[in-house]
Parts: C-alpha cells; structure tokens; sequence
C-alpha cells in the first residue's frame, strides 16, 4: 500500500529515504495503522503531538487502531507551546568540584547516555538537546569554612515546558545536598 507522509518542524529529519524538503512517499504493509507507521519512522511518541490523516485529526490512543487506506496522507506536527524550539538557557552557581559534578550526573540524567567533552556535556534524544558547561572551579570562603562553586548553564533545545520542569526536577534533586 502506498501513502504519503508529511513532517513538519524539527521531524524532517525522520523522513524516509527519497524525501524530498518535509514529505515522502512511502510503502507500508496493507494492514498498517499510524500508531505503526510512526515507529516504522522511528519517530518518538513525545514528538508526535499533532497526528492528522487526510486532515482529521487522530487522538493520540486511536494511533494504534486507526487503520491506513492506499493514498492516504499522514502529517504529524511536533510540541510548539513551550519554547519546543527554542533554546531555553538555565545559569546556576552549584556548591560543588567538576569531579562532583561528573559522579552524580548520570543519575541527574536518569541514567541516559550523554557525550561529555572536556567540562562539556551534550544529551540527545530524537529532538531533544541538552547542553551542560561548567565555568571554572573556583572557591568561596565564609569565616573559616571553604565551599567549592562552580557555575553549571543548562541549554534546552527541543523540549516542551513540561519536559524541561520535569528533567530539571530530577536534575535538582539528584544534586541536593544533606537530604534538601
């Protein structure tokens, strides 16, 4: 059977091969829904917020039931409310060395996988960005007491208001100190 596909905003990059700017033409089995054809693109169930099919829309718990006719087209739209893509930079001065910093962050990250370059740290998913730069160790001196600082900025690319809470919650959690 064969359909076409249109991906608008960042989800171009999902396209099938022979794409051409935000569409394709694809073949898909003479039994396909959309709940199946999105994970044939690989596509995120996060990112598919809008979902039409010959411009009705498909609630997001139909996607796995609503069958496919040959012609149809699908069209899926990302998150836009929230900034989705547009960096959201986040500045804190953290009481802590790198060497802390870098103990901690996997559980900070709910243990995802990340590139860390030097005191830089990059997390993907789909597409969702995150950025993480330490500024210099430095210390601050109160009466006789020393406390490492350093200042950590956190850069969103991609992620709706509610993911970034959500992940800067745990991020402030994992790195409480003395139970908060």
């Amino acid at each position: 059977m064969h359909i076409r596909i249109k991906l608008f905003a960042l989800l171009d990059k999902y396209l099938p091969a022979g794409g051409h700017k935000n569409e394709a033409d694809m073949d898909v089995a003479a039994d396909a829904n959309v709940g199946a054809v999105l994970k044939q693109l690989k596509l995120p169930p996060e990112v598919c917020h809008l979902v039409l099919v010959n411009g009705v829309f498909v609630h997001p718990g139909e996607r796995d039931n609503h069958a496919l006719a040959d012609g149809d087209h699908l069209a899926v739209w990302p998150p836009v409310a929230g900034g989705a893509s547009k960096p959201v930079v986040i500045k804190k001065e953290m009481a802590l060395t790198h060497g802390d910093f870098f103990r901690v962050l996997p559980s900070a990250l709910g243990g995802k996988a990340f590139k860390k370059t030097g005191a830089n740290v990059t997390y993907k998913s789909g597409p969702k960005r995150l950025e993480i730069s330490l500024g210099p160790e430095r210390t601050r001196q109160i009466a006789k007491l020393s406390i490492p600082v350093t200042d950590v900025t956190l850069k969103f690319t991609g992620y709706a208001r509610a993911e970034r809470e959500t992940a800067l919650k745990l991020f402030d959690r994992m790195f409480q100190k003395g139970g908060g």
